[in-house]
């Protein structure tokens, strides 16, 4: 199956941590630093990311490793090993993550603007932001969305898109991939769904923002439950 089986790790509930990835693996990080971004430089173009077909994934993880460890670490990977799970809790943090960039880029748009002060105009804006997904145009004045334009250009979305390029910095070019290479469309579509779910968590009251006494250190409430998490649910 494409979870598989977690019995033999040495972490908590007997999962795999890093700890159980081969020996010299992680040494000077490459393990996060340059397999791991190999792996969202691919799964940026994936139609879905959360449900790569399991031997799709076990796959592309032997190419990455053979070109991330060539003559170096010799490994057969399957899908019920370590590098499998790791890899693949790694993709699904790398996705999330999204969420926690799309919310810090509308917290620091609520902090900078002295008009947002009152968390009651946090719901009114954000409402009228989702009202025919006005939010992903940077020329949105107006109610009439046919004069609206330059679309996916608004800094909410650009600045969530950016999360992934700081992500995968140490990302190494993988020739036998570049088949399997698709762009960043889905990149694109994470983040635009990040923005799209955060703003709805503000409208509906579930995200509020608040700053301190000082008004320079604003803090975020989430809610809690995964109904409201950033996952294959909502990406559906």
């Amino acid at each position: 199956s494409a979870s598989g089986s977690q019995c033999s790790g040495s972490g908590v509930n007997r999962k795999y941590v890093k700890d159980n990835l081969p020996l010299g693996s992680t040494v000077d990080n490459i393990w996060r630093r340059v397999f791991i971004s190999v792996l969202a430089h691919f799964a940026a173009g994936y139609d879905n990311p959360w449900t790569i077909p399991t031997e799709k994934f076990t796959t592309i993880l032997q190419v990455i490793w053979d070109r991330v460890y060539e003559g170096e670490i010799e490994h057969t990977i399957t899908n019920g090993g370590p590098i499998f799970h790791i890899a693949k809790q790694s993709l699904n943090n790398w996705c999330g993550r999204f969420a926690a960039a799309a919310t810090a880029v509308i917290t620091t748009f609520f902090a900078n603007d002295a008009d947002f002060k009152d968390p009651e105009q946090h719901v009114e804006f954000t409402k009228a932001m989702l009202k025919r997904n006005q939010f992903l145009f940077s020329h949105n004045r107006g109610t009439d969305n046919k004069m609206w334009s330059r679309l996916w250009r608004v800094p909410f979305v650009l600045q969530t898109f950016a999360h992934h390029f700081n992500f995968i910095q140490g990302q190494m070019e993988v020739p036998a991939l570049d088949s399997e290479l698709a762009g960043s469309h889905t990149v694109l579509a994470l983040a635009c769904a990040a923005v799209c779910q955060t703003l709805t968590l503000v409208a509906d009251d579930h995200l509020t923002f608040r700053s301190s006494n000082s008004a320079s250190v604003w803090t975020t409430t989430t809610p809690k439950g995964n109904q409201y998490e950033f996952n294959d649910t909502v990406w559906g």
